[in-house]
């Protein structure tokens, strides 16, 4: 019967916000189409096309996944990789600033994050059985603890390539995701206020978990994630000179016009 009743909500839902899951699929589409267009032997030449290279990638499949999890009516952790989909894009934009110079040092932070991970691989048994990790870091130890103190001087904290958190990346280049920031950010951890999203309330005194398919925070993150990744395709195409700002112009009228529709329900 769970299986019946599944499969009936996620049809159910899937007609009630299939304008969404259309767009989605028209956008993915022109976004392969922009990667299709650019030169892959010039991206490497360039730290600051491969960088925007990279989060392109990184968001495509992130916005791929948020599109699967919406479909099957988990929202909710829609929204956490719409979160991990905004981080993207604010980096594209914090280091679009300063091409070169954030994009260099974007990379370099590879050296420290190698570092903090093999010694974690150190303290962790389980990790020390997956054998491509233990290869490429405990058995570089040396070359991995040169290049840490090499680039350890550029990064004053430690815990962040820009020296800056994403919320002060945020102010520096696209206020208006602040509130999108807080709220995705509200859904990413564990807290009080996110167990009516997972628990129903008390049933001849039993609690009732929400395993099955529903449409909470679909109405918000669909336009929301939609609109994060059209900006880092906006970007794609501006950077890399691909001149398809018409067919984003499209895709932008599409996600009015569809916000406009379902706002007003």
């Amino acid at each position: 019967m769970n299986m019946i009743r599944n499969l009936y909500l996620k049809y159910k839902l899937y007609f009630k916000y299939r304008d969404w899951f259309k767009a989605y699929n028209w956008l993915l589409r022109i976004a392969g189409g922009l990667e299709k267009k650019i030169n892959k032997e010039e991206v490497k030449k360039d730290s600051f096309r491969f960088v925007v290279y990279f989060l392109f990638i990184r968001s495509y499949l992130t916005f791929e996944a948020i599109n699967f999890n919406c479909r099957r009516g988990y929202g909710f952790d829609a929204g956490i990789l719409s979160r991990a989909l905004l981080e993207n894009l604010v980096n594209l934009l914090y280091i679009s600033k300063e091409p070169k110079g954030k994009s260099e040092l974007f990379l370099k932070y590879e050296a420290i994050q190698k570092r903090k991970i093999m010694i974690a691989i150190e303290n962790d048994e389980d990790w020390l059985k997956v054998k491509a990790l233990k290869k490429g870091l405990l058995e570089n130890k040396k070359r991995i603890e040169e290049d840490y103190n090499k680039m350890k001087y550029l990064y004053p904290d430690l815990r962040n390539w820009s020296k800056k958190s994403i919320r002060q990346m945020i102010e520096e280049t696209e206020r208006v995701l602040i509130p999108t920031y807080s709220i995705l950010s509200s859904l990413a951890h564990p807290s009080p206020y996110s167990i009516s999203d997972y628990i129903e309330g008390i049933w001849d005194q039993k609690v009732i978990p929400q395993l099955y398919p529903n449409d909470k925070y679909l109405y918000e993150v669909l336009p929301t994630s939609y609109g994060l990744f059209y900006q880092v395709l906006e970007k794609f195409n501006e950077v890399f000179s691909l001149e398809q700002e018409e067919k984003l112009k499209e895709a932008k009228a599409k996600h009015d016009n569809i916000w406009d529709k379902y706002k007003n329900k």
